[in-house]
């Protein structure tokens, strides 16, 4: 210990007691602190500090925190409801007591186009006329395989229980694909191969089924496209007990159409199809449902699927219009295809090949509660039929069902034919049938009537 404060002032001294004391300083060295650990660490000593000394404090301060994140959140989701309820997939017009498609006008349609406006969806077509799809080969040869699958009951005389008609959902059912048969190795060929033998067994007399069932679809097609498709004479002449429609999902997902157009087109191809006056029931069959995600939630908490809001909305004005109208009913799949899971609803994911398709299964399911449907339906008609009263002097009532006497020309063989009657009865047909043509384009003209040539191209006397 220094003696004096004059120790004090020797410098050799003083370091070389600092030295004993402490150790060199020259040998010393500083590890250098993370700041990211050092404000983790901070940060836990100050909670901990907090949950001691204020504890009180530190609980309301999470109360405090977990309310205002549900009122952001709730606000958000307001907003964003509001925002997309377009409009929100809803419209104002009830087309549900309609009796005529005189009554569609364009001029009350809210918006064309799926978004809530009416600029962003150039291909969504007038759903009150006709619109074809000519200009795709494949189309084209799918349109030419339908007609020869409805002249192969004309030949015969005779006239389908069923005829479903619609999109890529019926025309899986023969195995096709907008005109190209699925006969390959690759796996949604497979599928579709096994869809076909499985509809062919059930629904056709010949191979043991209960009904002859006419299908025809084309994969891609809207309601215009169908709608053009019947007045082509598609399924020329053919007077089925039971009409079977499934069409409408290209029209709001392909060409992006409000529910307001696409119901319109829905609407307009029921009216045609009840111009026919051959006292058929129609069957519309509800739109099927479509995920957006890999989980395949329909309704929830969770991501919301914009596709199924439009479907739902769809199906149930769907269902509203077939109540209004006598002949017409309204098939929901969602019984079969939808899963319910307390407040959560999800396609049922064993019947879906993808987001959009059914797989094999799906339809073997889809089709066994189709045919049970098909079975109370004639069971009804024929109820009907029997409580109809008969008429005096050998007349039928107006509505009967019963097909014509065909004509000479009707009744020949399969692949015969008379010049003189082929001539004048083909070409009064296509003077009927594309009469209509003087809206068309030129070359719409020369296409149509292309496809008119190739349905009649039973030789160059016939034409």
């Amino acid at each position: 210990l220094p003696k004096d404060d004059d120790d004090l002032r020797d410098d050799d001294r003083f370091d070389e007691d600092r030295e004993a004391l402490f150790g060199s300083t020259s040998t010393r060295s500083t590890a250098p602190i993370n700041p990211v650990v050092e404000c983790c660490v901070s940060g836990l000593a100050y909670v901990q500090f907090l949950w001691i000394f204020r504890r009180l404090e530190c609980v309301l301060a999470l109360v405090l925190f977990f309310c205002v994140s549900l009122l952001v959140t709730g606000v958000v989701e307001s907003y964003e409801t509001r925002q997309h309820s377009f409009k929100g997939h809803q419209f104002y017009n009830d087309y549900s007591e309609l009796q005529s498609s005189l009554e569609l006008k364009l001029k009350d349609i809210d918006h064309w186009c799926l978004d809530g406006s009416d600029n962003s969806c150039p291909k969504c077509d007038d759903p009150t006329h006709p619109i074809s799809r000519g200009e795709y080969d494949g189309w084209k040869e799918a349109f030419m395989r339908n007609v020869k699958l409805s002249n192969s009951f004309r030949y015969k005389s005779q006239d389908p229980d069923v005829i479903f008609m619609g999109d890529g959902f019926v025309e899986a059912t023969v195995g096709d694909l907008r005109g190209v048969p699925g006969l390959d190795t690759t796996p949604a060929a497979k599928q579709l191969s096994m869809i076909k033998e499985y509809y062919d067994n059930m629904f056709t007399k010949s191979n043991g089924g209960k009904y002859d069932v006419l299908r025809l679809g084309i994969a891609g097609d809207t309601s215009p496209n169908l709608f053009w498709r019947l007045r082509q004479n598609e399924m020329r002449n053919l007077k089925p007990s039971i009409w079977w429609i499934s069409i409408g999902r290209n029209d709001l997902f392909r060409t992006k159409c409000s529910e307001e157009v696409t119901l319109m087109g829905i609407i307009r191809v029921i009216e045609e199809i009840v111009d026919r006056h051959d006292g058929a029931t129609i069957v519309i069959n509800s739109l099927l449902p479509t995920a957006n995600n890999s989980r395949m939630q329909l309704e929830g908490k969770g991501p919301r699927n914009e596709m199924w809001l439009s479907i739902k909305e769809l199906n149930g004005r769907l269902k509203k219009f077939a109540s209004r109208h006598d002949h017409v009913v309204f098939y929901d799949t969602d019984d079969i295809l939808v899963t319910s899971k307390g407040a959560k609803k999800f396609i049922t994911k064993s019947y879906y090949a993808d987001k959009l398709h059914p797989n094999f299964e799906g339809y073997q399911e889809l089709a066994k509660k189709q045919l049970a449907y098909i079975d109370h339906l004639m069971q009804k008609r024929a109820s009907a039929k029997e409580n109809t009263p008969t008429t005096t002097s050998g007349s039928k009532p107006a509505d009967s069902t019963e097909s014509v006497e065909p004509s000479e020309s009707e009744s020949s063989e399969s692949g015969t034919s008379n010049v003189d009657t082929d001539y004048h009865e083909d070409f009064e047909d296509a003077d009927d049938y594309y009469g209509y043509l003087k809206h068309f384009t030129e070359d719409d003209f020369l296409q149509d009537f292309n496809l008119y040539d190739d349905f009649y191209g039973l030789g160059d006397d016939d034409w």
